[in-house]
């Protein structure tokens, strides 16, 4: 038989730390502030909320820090909710990740790409250029994994001195992201007041032609298709790992993880997410398809973060320990649960949708599961 291929560590701290910001600032800042400014009706409220937020996040970055030291393994909250529950929480994580999360946010970014690549060049499509990025970008990963960022704990197996590396770029990242966050927020709403903001997804392009006019604008609007772009092939570089891991224990079909002999990449994972993405792009809209997914990632970010002190009760920390703790996770599922209310009471049909989706997935482990003892049953003498 052949030996496995295993993910090779060759990732440093400054390549992960890029990642954590990369990964980040397209969704956060050049798409959402114009929903929130409208939503809220005051820069004042905007920022606090931006800063709070922010907050929330280094908790939850400290918090994850911890599971990344403890099992420095290729495929981040799906490992952590292994060990902290067992298979089943793991399975409907990564069953998540393929159906709700990674496709969802792969096609929000591709959206928002293709809304300022129209902003810069009016006449283009915005669909069409979203079908267009999400190809180059899976076409540039199966091609393989030395062209991408690399996002810190879900390619953990793939990071050097993994332990010490990984908290340091979750904590530096998460501040470096935080901080741009309130600063670019509060120059977009002094250059467009609340009541003019005309589109979710290019509000930046409006913040440049009033500080630059039409042409300026324009411009800015093509900076900044490039820097989602560059968040879209970060976050598509990154979600597929979770396959892998899941693959690895037996957890979906062999095949859903096989990495390529040639690139080490992961390519029927990379094919199925963006192949889900497409369709996406084709049937919603930004606003709907980030309503889609937010809410259970939301949630399965806050039973990681609990399963952290699930695991702390039956053995001590591996040689990074969460500062403050217990108040740390705990500020961060207080933060976690009121965000999730919010969600819930503005966006209840999608929250049901992506709750229905996730909740599809336990008859899905059963069936494989009970494939699984029957295979097992059928060689056991």
């Amino acid at each position: 038989m052949e030996a496995p291929l295993e993910l090779r560590r060759r990732i440093s701290l400054p390549a992960a730390f890029a990642l954590v910001v990369g990964g980040t600032i397209g969704v956060g800042i050049f798409l959402t502030p114009a929903g929130m400014a409208t939503r809220l009706a005051s820069p004042a409220w905007l920022l606090l909320v931006w800063a709070f937020m922010g907050g929330a996040a280094l908790c939850g970055a400290l918090c994850f820090g911890e599971l990344a030291a403890r099992f420095p393994q290729a495929g981040g909250g799906y490992v952590y909710l292994r060990e902290a529950y067992g298979p089943l929480p793991a399975f409907l994580y990564g069953w998540k990740c393929l159906l709700v999360m990674d496709p969802g946010l792969s096609a929000a970014l591709a959206t928002g790409f293709g809304a300022y690549a129209q902003a810069a060049w009016p006449g283009l499509s915005p669909k069409t250029a979203a079908f267009v990025a999400i190809a180059a970008v899976a076409g540039a990963n199966l091609a393989g994994v030395r062209l991408a960022w690399w996002e810190a704990s879900k390619l953990a197996g793939e990071v050097r001195e993994a332990q010490r590396t990984l908290p340091r770029a979750l904590a530096l990242g998460v501040v470096a992201v935080t901080l741009l966050y309130v600063a670019v927020s509060a120059v977009f709403v002094y250059l467009v007041p609340i009541e003019a903001v005309a589109s979710s997804e290019a509000f930046a392009a409006q913040a440049g032609t009033a500080l630059f006019g039409p042409a300026g604008g324009r411009a800015l609007a093509a900076l900044v298709a490039l820097c989602v772009l560059g968040s879209l092939f970060a976050f598509m570089t990154m979600a597929p790992r979770v396959y892998y891991a899941m693959a690895r224990d037996g957890a979906v079909p062999a095949l859903v993880g096989r990495l390529d002999p040639r690139t080490g990449a992961p390519v029927r994972a990379i094919a199925i997410q963006a192949t889900l993405a497409a369709l996406l792009v084709a049937l919603g809209t930004f606003d709907a398809i980030v309503a889609y997914f937010v809410f259970v990632t939301v949630a399965f970010l806050a039973l990681t973060v609990a399963g952290l002190v699930r695991l702390r009760r039956s053995s001590p920390p591996a040689g990074y320990a969460t500062p403050l703790y217990p108040l740390t996770p705990m500020l961060f599922l207080a933060s976690v649960g009121l965000v999730l209310a919010l969600l819930a009471g503005g966006r209840p049909r999608e929250a049901a949708l992506g709750v229905a989706v996730v909740a599809l997935g336990i008859p899905v482990h059963r069936l494989l599961t009970r494939g699984q003892r029957a295979a097992s049953a059928a060689f056991t003498p």
